[in-house]
């Protein structure tokens, strides 16, 4: 049970998507094909046009560090040809994401959400998703919510989704949209209490929920990534089966360099307390990982 395939393959092309956000008028980085570089102006983004998760996303300050990164990202990933590439202007803003469910005509804002991107205690690479912390508090939650349930409606979007933002000094920016279940699952269900899931199933009969939720507690899943290769072996497995993880590595996982090897969960009153929680519970893992 998800989107059709057809919004889905829309709404993932991120060179579309912009061409989208620019017809309905919502704030939107300026998006390009890479020979559009200096009608844009650096500095630049150079991502992918559909894929996730922000690992090859590379910003570039002038056309020689263009060319450069146009060499190497088809290293990283042979399946990138150029005009698999595009551009986008370079925002500077705090990452946050807003959580929703759908039924194809309306849709109910579920939370926002901090977005955890290239944290250097996480990961090596610098645009990174990384997780999530559950609520963040900004003023600009009730334009993040409009702007998301108009998404919702203009794209006739079914389940939870996700729409991720940037939030700049000139307001909040849409980066992109996922119909699909997105990263924050597990903060959103812990901060709030909810089955996500269940209200998932519920919108495809047209059911949602009465309204935005109320949270009752702070909430981080953060994904934790090799910082060298590293073998999983069953006396690992039983170190961590009991620890408060999900994406849980099985014995025989090899792990490169930035490579996930799992998610770790936390709740508590404050912000601060459930990133002190975190960050003896990485440091934990990293032992047994040694």
């Amino acid at each position: 049970m998800n989107n059709a395939p057809a919004v889905m393959k829309q709404v993932s092309d991120k060179s579309s998507f912009a061409k989208d956000m620019e017809s309905m008028g919502i704030p939107h980085p300026v998006s390009g094909i890479v020979d559009e570089a200096e009608d844009i102006g650096y500095p630049l983004m150079v991502k992918p046009k559909c894929a996730g998760g922000g690992r090859l996303n590379r910003v570039v300050q002038d056309e020689s560090e263009l060319n450069t990164v146009l060499e190497e990202l088809p290293v990283m990933d042979p399946t990138l040809e150029l005009d698999d590439i595009m551009i986008q202007e370079f925002l500077s803003g705090f990452p946050a994401s807003v959580s929703l469910i759908a039924n194809g005509k309306c849709s109910v804002p579920i939370a926002v959400n901090e977005q955890l991107i290239g944290v250097p205690w996480l990961s090596s690479l610098p645009f990174s998703y990384c997780g999530n912390i559950t609520p963040y508090r900004t003023p600009y939650t009730s334009q993040m919510y409009e702007i998301s349930e108009k998404l919702a409606e203009n794209f006739g979007l079914v389940g939870s989704n996700g729409v991720d933002f940037l939030l700049t000094d000139k307001g909040p920016f849409v980066i992109e949209l996922n119909a699909r279940f997105q990263g924050s699952l597990d903060s959103v269900e812990i901060a709030t209490g909810l089955n996500l899931f269940d209200m998932h199933v519920k919108s495809f009969n047209g059911i949602l929920p009465t309204g935005t939720p109320d949270i009752l507690k702070y909430a981080m899943r953060v994904v934790m990534y090799a910082d060298r290769a590293v073998s999983i072996n069953e006396p690992i497995c039983e170190k961590i089966k009991d620890m408060s993880i999900a994406d849980i590595p099985t014995a025989g996982y090899n792990a490169l360099p930035d490579d996930p090897l799992t998610s770790i969960l936390c709740s508590g009153g404050t912000r601060e307390d459930v990133m002190e929680k975190t960050l003896i519970m990485r440091s934990t893992l990293k032992d047994i990982f040694q």
